[in-house]
């Protein structure tokens, strides 16, 4: 995968992104449990059931990265490494409300795997082959999960009544491929204008997420509306996505499903990447502003 700028210290040895990462699969496999049980309390059995199985895939991921320690440093994760705010990587607020929609915690459970992937990505970018290899399949798998929540996302929308949007008329492979373009440089316009903006402002880490997306996107394209947010570059993606998403729902040709999934993973990524890098208490060392 690509790699954006290096992790901010301390963290520079393999002890300590070991430690870190541990601690963030063992926190997000309890956050999921609790997840579970709430979605239990609504009666919702089919997103239980999705949390619960989040829940023990990083249970694993907690398990296989004790292994690796154990070959790369001869060690388990020591726990007194870890100087970041892991905790913070989940909504405690929300996640803990009286009031908690499906909606709600599917939206949390999305962020946090936004958060996560970003990390990774960095931590991919920083560390020493070894463990680079490991923080870019945790990636990976943060990324299928954060597809996984944003699908059940959509659906748990659907049910509480809320509007849609309108997916565009691409019923033929070759009027997707016709629209997409258009769409990709109109946006890579305003994430390169973002990009710009965040850098002269000081946020490097959120400018090259938005910068590298916008490459991506069109690497021809020239920078556009000056004055887009951080929200209006997010809600760009957001929508992409789920225009994406409808289509593959929808269509009934194989050409069409096929090329509309290869372009919503792409989106979904960069969405990770940006979105997860945004007000990312794992990319600061603790004691420094998000």
């Amino acid at each position: 995968m690509d790699r954006p700028p290096p992790l901010p210290p301390p963290m520079r040895t393999q002890a300590d992104l070991i430690a870190l990462a541990h601690a963030l699969e063992k926190e997000a496999a309890s956050r999921y449990l609790n997840l579970a049980s709430k979605m239990r309390l609504y009666g919702e059995k089919d997103l239980e059931e999705l949390f619960l199985f989040l829940s023990s895939i990083e249970s694993k991921h907690a398990h296989q990265v004790e292994v690796r320690s154990h070959e790369l440093i001869g060690a388990l994760p020591d726990p007194a490494r870890v100087q970041w705010e892991v905790p913070e990587n989940f909504d405690e607020e929300a996640a803990g409300s009286a009031t908690l929609t499906p909606y709600a915690a599917l939206a949390i459970a999305v962020r946090n795997e936004e958060r996560a992937f970003a990390f990774y990505c960095h931590a991919a970018a920083a560390a020493p082959p070894a463990m680079a290899a490991i923080a870019e399949d945790l990636a990976r798998d943060e990324l299928e999960h954060a597809a996984l929540l944003r699908r059940a996302r959509r659906e748990a929308w659907r049910r509480e009544q809320r509007p849609t949007p309108v997916p565009p008329s691409s019923d033929t492979a070759a009027a997707l491929h016709a629209a997409l373009p258009i769409e990709r440089a109109a946006a890579a316009g305003l994430h390169a204008a973002l990009a710009t903006r965040l850098e002269a402002e000081g946020d490097a880490v959120l400018a090259a997420a938005f910068r590298q997306v916008a490459q991506e996107e069109d690497p021809t394209s020239s920078p556009g509306d000056t004055a887009a947010t951080v929200r209006d570059g997010l809600r760009v993606l957001e929508e992409s996505f789920e225009r994406l998403s409808e289509i593959v729902a929808r269509t009934t040709d194989p050409e069409v499903m096929a090329a509309a999934q290869r372009e919503a993973e792409r989106t979904i990524r960069w969405l990770a990447l940006a979105g997860g890098a945004w007000q990312n208490s794992l990319l600061a060392p603790r004691g420094d502003p998000c």
